[in-house]
């Protein structure tokens, strides 16, 4: 009897740590400049919108930021990362 609730007690509590709630913000690149090759930087607007979602996002306090390798990508998430202190 003692490890039947022991067991049960075992699992609730790694369900419940299981459980824990994440939230997962995807987001497209900002505005890109014209012209540029295959990998243009930002345009003014796009730099713009960059530091609206950092403004939008910085709350949220992220705990990682992932970007794909293109110089827009990373643009998009440098306000955002330089506020929260990390290396995407």
């Amino acid at each position: 009897m003692k490890r039947l609730l022991l067991a049960i007690t075992m699992i609730a509590v790694f369900t419940a740590t299981a459980a824990t709630a994440q939230t997962v913000i995807l987001v497209r690149h900002a505005e890109k400049a014209e012209g540029g090759g295959s990998d243009p930087t930002l345009s003014e607007a796009g730099r713009q919108r960059a530091t609206m979602l950092m403004l939008a996002v910085a709350n949220a306090r992220p705990c990682y930021i992932i970007t794909t390798p293109l110089r827009r990508t990373r643009e998009t998430a440098e306000p955002l990362a330089q506020y929260a202190a990390l290396t995407p």
